[in-house]
């Protein structure tokens, strides 16, 4: 029995045992779908005008990440697992609340959905051209009406560069990638949640049977 029997003394402390057991199963699965290693590769991808993205160019949205790697414990207290009970027996028989929360920097949302970004300062875009120029070396950039290559960068083009890109942004906004999408559906973070009430479900019947035999020798010892 996957249930702890001497811990089932009261409808308080079954609804802790089971929303315990609940918030542990999504620990696992979300282990199992390595969820951060996931979204931290797909920061660099084809967005969904088809041409590609880096979103790893300064390392910065990268860092902001939380939790920074997969595993059972990181967890902690980004899962929130509330079940609703019956309030005689004290068994979870519906969903109050189930959740996990992952953490970034706030224009990680920006970048997924497109649009206009709340703030948008020449000298971050600067501070990005020369990063990628140093970390794509090869990559091509129109300036002064031709292209010069990440390993020709200067500071001075960086900044010229950077304007217009300002600019532009500013006018219409970043294009949409998508590249949050790893977190959703089946494979993402609402896949990992319904597996694992899926396996709470499946312990059902002992804390059921757990709970009523609690109720029973309590009813008897009154005898």
């Amino acid at each position: 029995m996957a249930v702890n029997v001497d811990r089932m003394k009261n409808p308080r402390a079954a609804k802790q045992q089971q929303q315990g057991a609940l918030r542990f199963y999504i620990q696992q699965e979300l282990a199992k779908a390595k969820i951060i290693k996931r979204l931290k590769t797909n920061l660099k991808g084809t967005a969904v005008d088809g041409n590609p993205y880096i979103h790893k160019v300064t390392g910065k949205l990268e860092k902001s990440i939380a939790p920074n790697k997969d595993g059972q414990k990181i967890w902690g207290k980004r899962i929130v697992s509330k079940l609703k009970v019956d309030p005689y027996l004290g068994l979870g028989n519906g969903v109050e609340q189930v959740s996990v929360r992952v953490d970034m920097e706030e224009y990680g949302d920006v970048l997924d959905e497109g649009g206009m970004p709340y703030v948008i300062q020449q000298t971050d875009i600067y501070r990005w051209v020369l990063a990628k120029a140093n970390r794509y070396p090869s990559s091509q950039w129109f300036w002064r009406g031709g292209d010069i290559s990440g390993a020709q960068m200067t500071t001075s083009a960086a900044w010229n560069i950077s304007y217009h890109i300002t600019n532009k942004i500013k006018k219409i906004g970043v294009r949409e990638t998508n590249w949050l999408n790893v977190l959703k559906g089946k494979n993402g973070l609402n896949g990992a949640l319904q597996r694992a009430f899926n396996r709470y479900l499946r312990d059902y019947d002992d804390y059921a049977y757990a709970t009523v035999v609690n109720k029973l020798d309590k009813m008897l010892m009154k005898l």
